[in-house]
C-alpha cells in the first residue's frame, strides 16, 4: 500500500492497529489510517520539523522538533495536548531517535553537544544530563537499562536509572549514529556508522569488540526488538 506524504520522510511510527504517523522535511506531521479509509489528519506542530516520533502507552504520540520542542498528541483524535521545551537535538534531523524507557516511564531524546533530554511522564518534568563529549545519536534500550554510544567520543554507556551518570563507560567505535542490542548471551550490539554501514560488536570488559560487518550499505536507522523477543531468540540458539 502506498502513502503519499509529498516530501522526504523523517520519521514513521505505528500508533495502533489503525493508524500510523509520519513526519517529513516540509514540516508536516500526518496521521494516516492504515486502510486509507479517510484522508490523513494533519497534526498541529510548532517550530521546526518533527525529527522523531514515538507512540506512548497512554495512547499519545510524542514528537521532538528540530527547534527543541517536545509535542504530545492524543490518538486517534490528533489533538495537540502538550508542548514542552527541551534542549535542541543534534543538527542532522533525519538521524534523531527518541526512545521510551519503559521501566522509568521516561522519554529520552538526544540534545545538542552530548546532552540527553529525560522527560519523566509521571511528573511532566524535563531533566538534562551531560552524557557525552560531542553529539550523540545512538540511544537505545538494554532490558531495563538505557544505553548510549557517543558519535564523537566513542564511549558506550549503560544507564541503570535516571539519576546515575556513568562517568566514563567503555571504549567503542566512533562515528556511530544508531545502535540496538541484538543478543544477551553474549551481549551483542548492532551498530550503524555515519557512512551507512552496519556491524556487530560484543561487549568485553573494557571495550566493544568488532565481530562482523553486515552486508549492505546506506542504512540510516536500526530498530530494536523488545527484551522479551531478544531473550526468546537467545534461548532458541541453545
Amino acid at each position: 500500500r502506498e502513502f503519499c506524504q509529498g516530501a522526504a520522510i523523517l520519521s514513521v511510527c505505528s500508533c495502533n492497529d489503525s493508524y500510523i504517523a509520519a513526519s517529513d522535511s516540509a514540516g508536516r506531521c500526518l496521521l494516516w489510517h492504515k486502510q486509507m479509509e479517510h484522508p490523513p489528519i494533519p497534526l498541529k506542530t510548532e517550530d521546526g520539523v518533527i525529527c522523531s516520533l514515538i507512540c506512548l502507552p497512554n495512547n499519545q504520540l510524542a514528537g521532538c522538533s528540530s527547534e527543541g520542542k517536545l509535542m504530545f498528541w492524543q490518538i486517534p483524535e490528533g489533538a495537540l495536548v502538550r508542548v514542552m521545551d527541551i534542549s535542541r537535538p543534534p543538527s542532522v534531523s533525519s538521524l534523531i531517535q527518541m526512545v521510551y524507557w519503559h521501566s522509568k516511564q521516561t522519554l529520552v531524546c538526544p540534545g545538542t553537544g552530548g546532552l540527553l533530554n529525560l522527560c519523566d511522564l509521571r511528573k511532566s518534568d524535563i531533566r538534562n544530563v551531560e552524557a557525552h563529549q560531542g553529539d550523540v545519536y545512538a540511544v537505545s534500550l538494554w532490558d531495563e537499562a538505557l544505553v548510549t554510544l557517543g558519535m564523537e567520543d566513542g564511549r558506550f554507556k549503560v544507564w541503570e536509572n535516571v539519576q546515575d551518570n556513568p562517568t566514563n563507560g567503555i571504549c567503542g567505535p566512533k562515528g556511530i549514529i544508531s545502535m540496538a542490542v541484538s543478543g544477551y548471551r553474549p551481549v551483542k550490539m548492532l551498530v550503524l556508522s555515519a557512512t551507512g554501514k552496519a556491524a556487530v560488536y560484543t561487549q568485553e570488559q573494557d571495550h566493544l569488540q568488532l565481530v562482523a560487518h553486515v552486508d549492505g550499505r546506506d542504512y540510516r536507522v536500526i530498530a530494536a526488538h523488545d527484551s522479551a523477543a531478544i531473550t526468546f531468540f537467545d534461548n532458541q540458539q541453545k
